[in-house]
């Protein structure tokens, strides 16, 4: 076990080559990447980074993430202040153009790769300074233009043909945009046309022109599809997310006419919940749910077949004693909903500022270990809103965190912009 670290410095922006190494004792190296990371020398924030670590990951773009749509002012410390709640940041950088102003995205890369996960989990989505921040895996250039490959096309798929359309009738109408290496119809045994067929060009963009113009076109008083000829796993894709969005469109459908219950006794059985909701109307479907051990998890779902049914069971039961205790009743809504309310309720409270620090001290990290509240907005320089529900008797109670004074009052409905005096941004 090495007894010293190696500590490289850079001066940022990271275009210039003014670098240097220091060698310190390995206990004091984690307090020097706190304390003088992105700190100004000579009027230039300086990015420090441990030499010794093990650079594979870096080289195989695991645990490295990439951001984007920044709002311009946001520079590397603020960025690097925002992530690190979701793990140790190896390095972190905000592309910038010759005149060193932002170009809108960087890149962020942790120690470990369940901290990049988290980080896009949480963070995509978000609001940063009022804009919402793109956070995904790093995908380098090369994997980038395989992916671009893969959309390009030269086979064209054309069905609803008439019975009549031959092989060149279709090297008639295709050739107008390029050269055809093949056109065929395809037959049944005995020669009756199967009404589809393919055309394949020899150049992928003439391929793309004639789906672009010649989909939804009428020949013969047949409304022809045209469009890329898909291979079977991407055929398999597409009947995949067919079937996904008409069940997305069942559940709106359904929408209002199911109804979450919680604070269930252990004891309430489903049949006894659909006991309890009968009077209300016709129930479709009725379920507690349990762990794989059967345990009630203290709370369940009833739908019924129509809205006001679910209405008037809403009415009647929210808060009614059921084996002692009250009954919490809510219409259930889906995932995407439940965040969408969230991010709502929480951009109307601004979190309570931060009072000015020491100009030299350990980094006091913005958000309290587990990272931001989903759905929450996120403003450089002050703390979020406390993760911990209030204690009985008290409307709000901020999470004190050591070394921060909060305002003297805090306001509502308000939004502070990231300051560039913080984390040693400068003008460029």
């Amino acid at each position: 076990m090495p007894t010293t670290a190696t500590l490289s410095t850079k001066s940022l922006p990271t275009r210039s080559k003014e670098k240097g190494q220091v060698i310190i004792p390995k206990e004091n190296s984690a307090t020097a990447l706190e304390v003088l990371n992105f700190k100004p020398l000579n009027n230039k924030p300086i990015r420090i980074m441990d030499s010794n670590q093990d650079h594979s990951m870096h080289r195989s773009g695991a645990a490295n993430i990439f951001v984007k749509n920044l709002d311009k002012p946001i520079c590397n410390g603020q960025l690097f202040d925002i992530f690190s709640a979701f793990g140790r940041i190896v390095s972190c950088t905000i592309a910038k153009d010759a005149s060193g102003q932002s170009k809108g995205y960087g890149f962020v890369q942790f120690e470990q790769e369940e901290a990049a996960q988290n980080a896009i989990n949480e963070m995509n989505g978000m609001l940063l300074n009022n804009k919402p921040v793109f956070v995904g895996p790093f995908i380098r250039k090369k994997e980038r233009q395989n992916s671009l490959d893969k959309t390009m096309f030269s086979n064209v798929f054309v069905k609803n043909l008439s019975e009549s359309t031959t092989n060149e009738d279709l090297e008639n109408i295709f050739g107008e945009y390029g050269k055809i290496t093949s056109a065929i119809v395809m037959r049944e045994e005995d020669g009756k046309s199967k009404c589809f067929g393919f055309v394949n060009f020899e150049i992928p963009d003439d391929a793309a022109r004639a789906v672009q113009e010649l989909n939804g076109q009428k020949f013969d008083d047949k409304e022809w599809y045209v469009g890329k000829a898909l291979k079977k796993p991407e055929r398999e894709l597409v009947l995949k997310k067919s079937y996904y969005q008409s069940a997305k469109e069942t559940v709106d459908k359904d929408q209002g006419l199911n109804l979450y219950l919680k604070n269930l006794d252990d004891s309430v059985g489903d049949d006894e919940l659909k006991e309890l909701f009968s009077d209300f109307g016709t129930i479709t479907s009725c379920k507690i749910m349990r762990n794989p051990d059967g345990m009630s998890k203290g709370f369940g779902f009833v739908a019924f077949s129509a809205p006001e049914e679910a209405n008037r069971a809403l009415k009647d039961m929210k808060g009614k004693m059921v084996r002692g205790k009250p009954l919490y009743v809510a219409p259930a809504q889906r995932k995407e909903d439940r965040r969408a309310s969230l991010q709502a309720r929480f951009s109307q409270v601004r979190p309570v500022a931060m009072g000015p620090g020491p100009s030299v001290g350990p980094r006091v990290p913005m958000y309290p270990p587990g990272a931001p509240g989903l759905g929450q907005q996120i403003f450089y320089g002050q703390p979020p809103p406390t993760l911990f529900p209030p204690q009985p008797g008290f409307r709000f109670q901020p999470r004190l965190i050591p070394g921060v004074q909060p305002a003297e009052a805090p306001m509502l409905n308000s939004q502070q912009p990231l300051s560039k005096k913080d984390r040693g941004c400068t003008n460029h």
